[in-house]
C-alpha cells in the first residue's frame, strides 16, 4: 500500500456534515441578517464524498460581494463561496455551456439555512432556463473550446519543436471539452468532475470512437504522433456529432457576425 509522507487526515461523511452545520451557525452569528441562506454543495451534499474530499458551501448574502474563502478547519479543507443573492439567482436562471458539470446546485444543494426557500425558487428558475436554452449554440461554444486544445496539441506535436508537456496538458483539456459536449447533447448533469468521464461513457449518444479515444487522451500517449492522431480523430468525430445536433462553427460567408 502506498504510504504518503505526512498524510492528510481522513474524515467521514457524518463528520463533514457536523462541521458544515457548525460553520453555518458561526456564519449566522457573525453576519446576522446579511446571510439569506447557506447551501452545502459538492460531493458532501450529494453523498458521494470520499475520505479525502473537501467541504464546500455557498453562502448567499443580501449585499456582501462575491468572495471565495478557503481554509483548513482542524485539518478539513473548507471552501466558502460568498455570493450576493441577485447574482446567484441570475446565474441559476441561465444555462451556460459548462452546464453538465458546473450548474447542478439547484438540484443537488443541501440547505443548511434557508428560511425563505430560496432553493425552491432557484430550482424553478433553473427548470425554466433549461426549457428555453439554445442547446445548439451551447454545443458550438463547447466545440470551439475543444478546437483550441486540439490546435495546441497539433502545434506541440507536429512542428519542428515538439513540446510533450504542453501536448499532454492540452490532451486532458480536450478530453474535458469532449465530455462537456457529450453531456450537453444528452442533457445530462454529471455528478462531479471525479465521475464525469466515466459517466460520459455510459450515455446513449456519443461521437464515433469516443469510448476508445477519451481514455487514451486522459492517459496520454508516449508517442506524440499517436496523440496527435487520436485528438484529430476525436475532433472530427465531435464536429460531426455536433453538426448532427444542429450546430456548427463554419461561417465562411460571415453571415453570423
Amino acid at each position: 500500500m502506498l504510504r504518503l509522507p505526512e498524510p492528510p487526515p481522513v474524515f467521514d461523511h457524518q463528520t463533514r456534515l457536523a462541521v458544515a452545520r457548525h460553520l453555518c451557525q458561526r456564519l449566522r452569528a457573525r453576519y446576522g441578517d446579511e446571510v439569506r441562506a447557506v447551501f452545502l454543495v459538492g460531493s458532501v451534499a450529494k453523498g458521494t464524498d470520499l475520505p479525502y474530499s473537501d467541504l464546500e458551501c455557498d453562502v448567499i448574502t443580501r449585499t456582501r460581494p462575491h468572495r471565495w474563502h478557503a481554509f483548513f478547519y482542524h485539518g478539513l479543507f473548507v471552501g466558502l463561496s460568498f455570493q450576493p443573492w441577485e447574482a446567484y439567482r441570475a446565474e441559476c436562471a441561465t444555462v451556460t455551456y459548462e452546464w453538465p458539470l458546473t450548474q447542478d446546485a439547484p438540484w443537488t444543494a443541501l440547505p443548511l439555512y434557508d428560511p425563505d426557500d430560496l432553493l425552491g425558487e432557484l430550482r424553478r428558475l433553473a427548470e425554466a432556463a433549461l426549457a428555453t436554452a439554445d442547446w445548439p449554440s451551447l454545443l458550438a461554444e463547447a466545440l470551439a473550446d475543444l478546437y483550441e486544445q486540439v490546435s495546441k496539441i497539433l502545434n506541440a506535436t507536429l512542428t519542428d519543436s515538439p513540446d510533450p508537456l504542453s501536448a499532454l496538458a492540452a490532451a486532458r483539456q480536450a478530453a474535458y471539452w469532449a465530455a462537456i459536449l457529450v453531456g450537453l447533447a444528452n442533457r445530462h448533469r454529471y455528478q462531479g468532475a471525479r465521475t464525469m468521464y466515466r459517466e460520459s461513457l455510459t450515455l446513449p449518444r456519443l461521437p464515433a470512437g469516443y469510448a476508445d479515444l477519451l481514455p487514451r487522451l486522459l492517459l496520454g500517449a508516449a508517442d506524440l504522433s499517436r496523440l496527435a492522431e487520436d485528438v484529430w480523430r476525436l475532433w472530427l468525430a465531435c464536429r460531426a456529432f455536433v453538426a448532427a445536433c444542429g450546430a456548427t462553427l463554419d461561417d465562411d460567408s460571415l453571415a453570423r457576425l
